[in-house]
């Protein structure tokens, strides 16, 4: 399964956000908005693919 994610610059700190379905579960279960390194490492332990998406640029 696969788990993706997008990273956002906040004031300095990078945020680790949910972007699919699977994410979104695993955010709603440890009941975070956003996912530490910690979190993710655990999840891929879990046996899940971690993607980072980009988010698209409109001009």
């Amino acid at each position: 399964m696969e788990l993706t994610v997008t990273i956002k610059n906040v004031y300095g700190n990078d945020m680790i956000y949910p972007v699919n379905d699977v994410a979104l579960k695993f955010a709603n279960l440890i009941n975070k908005k956003t996912f530490s390194k910690t979190d993710l490492a655990i999840i891929a332990n879990l046996g899940y693919t971690i993607t980072q998406s980009t988010p698209n640029l409109t001009f």
